[in-house]
């Protein structure tokens, strides 16, 4: 049987490989090769994520500062062009409907069957 020191909350098992007693966790059963107390890992990948994200809004508070007016013109062009690619998307999609509507009035109604 195998011992992991891990807080209460962090050895569970979907299938019951593990249980806590006294401070630790002990592995049983086939679950023992599949489950491990990885709460450790986990921290430090938070601490990881967290520290990009810090950095990130560094970089973002920078780019602001240096290039702010010259952003917000982007921006808006950006946008400007999102929203006439999303208008010509959607007026494709009308015409694609009105023309299976169409279809079906055409097939419905006989076709070349009249």
């Amino acid at each position: 049987m195998s011992h992991h020191d891990c807080s209460e909350n962090s050895c569970h098992t979907h299938g019951g490989g593990y249980h806590h007693h006294h401070g630790q966790c002990h592995s049983h059963g086939p679950a023992e090769k599949e489950e491990k107390c990885d709460m450790p890992e986990k921290m430090l990948a938070l601490a990881d994520e967290a520290w990009r994200e810090a950095v990130k809004c560094k970089m973002k508070a920078e780019i602001e500062a240096s290039c702010g007016e010259q952003l917000t013109q982007l921006a808006k062009m950006v946008v400007e062009a999102n929203k006439a690619k999303w208008g010509a998307k959607i007026a494709q999609k009308a015409k694609c409907h009105e023309f299976e509507e169409n279809l079906y009035k055409f097939f419905s109604g006989g076709g070349c069957n009249k």
